[in-house]
């Protein structure tokens, strides 16, 4: 994230995260973001997209699904994490 200012930011797109066989999947967004192009160097939507976590300006998709994993090792803590009250 650029500078650990998380209120610089605002949510313009959603993705599904899913577990399975102990290994987070995050999907497609709905929306394509505007978001930060490293090859451009600046924001717009960039013919390469390739995730909603890419945006960031620090690290890209695969960096922040790794982290997230090691906070959640499995499909259960993600579960437990995340749990919805029915």
């Amino acid at each position: 994230m650029m500078g650990g200012k998380p209120h610089n930011y605002c949510i313009d797109s959603v993705a599904k995260l899913t577990c399975q066989n102990n290994k987070l999947i995050l999907q497609n967004p709905l929306v394509i973001p505007v978001s930060w192009n490293r090859q451009q160097q600046r924001c717009g939507i960039g013919q390469n997209y390739a995730g909603i976590l890419d945006g960031f300006i620090d690290n890209n998709q695969a960096y922040y699904l790794a982290k997230l994993q090691q906070k959640y090792p499995t499909c259960a803590a993600l579960e437990k994490a995340f749990a919805t009250v029915k």
